[in-house]
Formats: C-alpha cells, structure tokens, sequence
C-alpha cells in the first residue's frame, strides 16, 4: 500500500484546534490508503463534536468517507444560526 497525499482546509474554531498540534488552516498530510476523513479529523486534534460537515468538491461526505490521493477536502464546525 502507497501513501496518499490529502489536502485539508479549515475554517474558524478549526483552525485553533490544529495550531494546538502544531498544524496551520491548510494542511498537506501523507497518510496511509484506507484512512477516512474522521481518523484525520482525530489526527489533527480535532474533537468530534467540533467537526460536523466534511466537503469535497462543495459536496458532504460521511465522517467514514475513504480519502483518495490528491483529495481536497473541507472540514468545517457546526453552524450556528438565527432567523
């Protein structure tokens, strides 16, 4: 089995998270095939709860989606609204 490069972009309290292990709001990261995009999330210091909508390509993908060399892939908090 190869490494995959996987490309990863956080937004607002995400950032944070990931500067605390020593990660900036964009990442490149090598990882083995078959890791999914919440071993990823753990990887970088994220809490579970903090990270509810993984995108690709402006689409959702479940937290066990399988990611793929060259991946792009957006990881954002919960959205709080009002109406």
């Amino acid at each position: 089995m190869s490494p995959a490069t996987v490309h990863i972009r956080l937004y607002s309290i995400l950032r944070k998270f990931a500067q605390e292990h020593g990660y900036d709001g964009h990442l490149t990261l090598q990882v083995e095939e078959g890791t999914t995009i919440d071993q990823i999330r753990e990887r970088i210091g994220i809490p579970p709860r903090w990270a509810n909508r993984y995108l690709k390509e402006a689409k959702p993908l479940p937290p066990d989606y399988v990611v793929q060399d060259g991946d792009v892939i957006d990881i954002l908090p919960p959205t709080i609204g009002g109406g």
